[in-house]
């Protein structure tokens, strides 16, 4: 029988369909022109979003599986793995999963987060099916070869022992053990010495069964493609792999913090480094987020945030300062950290506390708020001037929120932010009961500070920005207070 060029152009038309759009069944959609949402018979979710300023392609698998799911045993168990999934296949000799990928002239690498473990490379368009292949090979298909297992061990265990010479390392470990006293947070992605020399091969093939299940995955695809190239491409690699169910998970809590904490650890520096922690903040999800990152900004990002020019322009209290609301998929904190002599803690920490109680008190001036709306939008717009960034944007907001395009949500929250939202969240977060204070100082030089006078500061510190002296604050000696009263006081 004879075709008219209608009916082959519709058989063409119904073979694409079959070919292209039948694996991911009714769950295929275009989000936003160029962004293409697909679920794949298996659960797995593929992202693909068009860009082609330039002929690359960034490709990144993201898996439910972070520091947060692991057992009492099991602490760093997945950074392991990380380690292990470029060590060899079933195919694919150790070293050779790297160098397939460098041989193209692309790049490779992975990280482990409290969250997630994301897999990442780039290479030139027209490689990108070799490098779908690669990925999804590693990812599903590496043999955790028992010598090279204990080989990884070693660099782990090195890597551990490099990160208690960092100071800046340790201060981040005191401080999420500090504020996280139940939940896993608190406890660090690279695991413990004893915990990583314990794991066997049958451990990793028990933590990848229950985290590395094909619908608790996303393949992010982002660069000069076609969304039909790259979503066959996905199917072809990735969508071969038996499906399995998700993975009961109840995400941990953590008690309500109801008195200051404080600690402190000495190292080998010359240089202090401090952190001021305020805990009670909401996951990624909730819609404070934006308001709470503009906070962050007024507070402590650029020359003109209250914290830099105060403490280090004006005052020359620190180094370096720096502010930003740490909103995880579990509960999260708002974080202050600077570097500074040691002897000038007891002078910066009142200081900090009066710019914190300030902004909660004082008006906010309407271009103090659009120069820190401006800063958090061309901060993230600047974090995705690569298809690596763009991918990275894409899938953290689907892996914690199950929806890529809620980047674009956040931005329009961020410019419909007031300066009432932020003074409002300020009084919420900005309790004396939810403070942490740790700091990472040199030996003999640490500052004595106790929990009772780090409260009876803070209290000082809010009343003094209320205008107020109160009782203790009259029997501080006289120099303490002249000094106090005059940062507090002083005309910017």
């Amino acid at each position: 029988m004879l075709l008219t060029s209608k009916a082959i152009t519709l058989c063409l038309l119904i073979a694409f369909s079959i070919h292209f759009i039948m694996p991911f069944g009714s769950f295929a959609r275009e989000l936003i022109p160029g962004l293409n949402k697909a679920r794949l018979s298996n659960g797995l979710t593929a992202i693909v979003k068009e860009n082609h300023r330039a002929p690359v392609v960034a490709i990144q698998v993201w898996v439910q599986a972070g520091s947060v799911y692991e057992t009492e045993g099991e602490k760093g168990i997945t950074h392991l793995i990380e380690h292990m999934i470029f060590k060899g296949t079933e195919k694919r000799g150790p070293g050779e999963v790297a160098k397939e990928i460098e041989s193209v002239g692309g790049s490779i690498n992975a990280y482990t987060s409290l969250d997630y473990t994301v897999y990442h490379c780039v290479v030139p368009k027209q490689f990108l099916n070799n490098a779908l292949d690669v990925l999804s090979d590693a990812v599903f298909h590496s043999s955790f070869d028992p010598e090279e297992l204990e080989r990884e061990k070693k660099v782990v265990l090195e890597e551990i022992r490099m990160r208690d010479d960092r100071p800046k390392t340790r201060l981040s470990s005191l401080l999420m053990e500090t504020a996280y006293k139940a939940h896993p947070y608190g406890l660090p992605v690279i695991g413990y010495p004893e915990t990583v020399k314990s794991f066997g091969r049958k451990d990793i093939l028990a933590y990848m069964e229950r985290r590395y299940r094909p619908s608790q995955i996303t393949v992010v695809v982002v660069g000069d493609v076609g969304a039909s190239h790259a979503l066959a491409g996905i199917q072809e690699t990735f969508g071969s792999v038996t499906k399995k169910e998700p993975q009961e998970f109840t995400y941990p809590s953590e008690p309500r913090q109801d008195v200051p904490r404080i600690a402190m650890e000495a190292m080998e520096i010359q240089e202090g480094y401090l952190t001021v922690a305020f805990s009670g903040l909401p996951n990624f999800n909730d819609p404070d987020v934006p308001i709470l990152d503009v906070l962050a900004a007024l507070l402590g990002k650029g020359e003109s945030s209250y914290l830099t020019s105060s403490l280090r322009n004006r005052l020359q209290l620190v180094h370096s300062i720096d502010a930003a609301a740490f909103t995880p998929a579990g509960p999260g904190i708002f974080v202050i950290t600077a570097s500074l002599d040691p002897e000038r803690t007891q002078e910066a920490l009142p200081q900090i506390f009066h710019e914190i109680f300030r902004l909660e008190n004082e008006g906010i001036l309407d271009e103090e708020l659009e120069r820190a709306k401006v800063q958090v939008e061309t901060d993230f717009v600047y974090s995705q001037e690569t298809m690596e960034g763009e991918a990275r944007k894409l899938g953290v907001f689907e892996t914690l929120s199950k929806n890529p395009h809620a980047e674009k949500l956040y931005l329009e929250k961020v410019r419909e932010v007031t300066a009432q939202d932020v003074q409002q969240i300020a009084g919420q977060i900005f309790r004396q009961e939810n403070i942490s204070v740790v700091m990472v100082m040199p030996e003999d030089r640490l500052p004595e500070l106790t929990s009772q006078e780090l409260a009876v500061m803070v209290q000082e510190a809010e009343l003094l920005a209320k205008g107020i002296e109160s009782d203790s604050l009259s029997k501080r000696p006289r120099k303490y207070l002249l000094l106090l009263q005059h940062w507090c006081f002083q005309e910017e």
